[in-house]
């Protein structure tokens, strides 16, 4: 009996290290909770700097500003000032509440297609300082973070 313990110690020993270094091996993974995506938004000012659809031009007037204490955005869609709400699970992401100001500018094509595609969003991708919102599969708008200043 003591033999057969012997040999299976000894087998056990022989296939640990390998096991060790398989999960050695393996990339950490990270999760990142809804709160530190919430805290990352909401420590930027975000500049929109493209639409992926064609020929819309963006004149860096049009915002977007998180505020997680109360699940809330707000901004300039250029011309007018804007404010809803948001829900962000992951990766999804949706603006729902949208109202804004209704003052009339000369060119309103940017805000007409920021105001267009935002109700559409069903999610976003974040890598470092860009922040791509999606219809589904599609992407639709780009931002890229900007200081905050006091009076946001």
């Amino acid at each position: 009996m003591l033999s057969m313990l012997s040999i299976a110690w000894l087998a056990a020993c022989q296939f640990s290290p390998a096991t060790s270094e398989a999960h050695a091996a393996e990339p950490p993974q990270i999760h990142t909770s809804d709160a530190q995506i919430e805290k990352r938004l909401a420590s930027h000012l975000w500049q929109l700097t493209a639409f992926f659809e064609q020929n819309i031009p963006t004149t860096g007037n049009t915002n977007l500003n998180f505020m997680p204490q109360n699940k809330s955005i707000s901004g300039s869609a250029g011309c007018n000032r804007y404010f809803g709400s948001y829900t962000l699970h992951q990766d999804k992401l949706s603006f729902s509440q949208l109202g804004s100001t209704k003052m009339m500018c000369m060119d309103m094509t940017e805000e007409d297609a920021f105001f267009k595609h935002i109700g559409q969003v069903t999610r976003f991708k974040l890598n470092d300082d860009i922040l791509t919102l999606f219809d589904r599969n599609m992407p639709v708008m780009q931002f890229t973070a900007q200081a905050k200043s006091n009076s946001h």
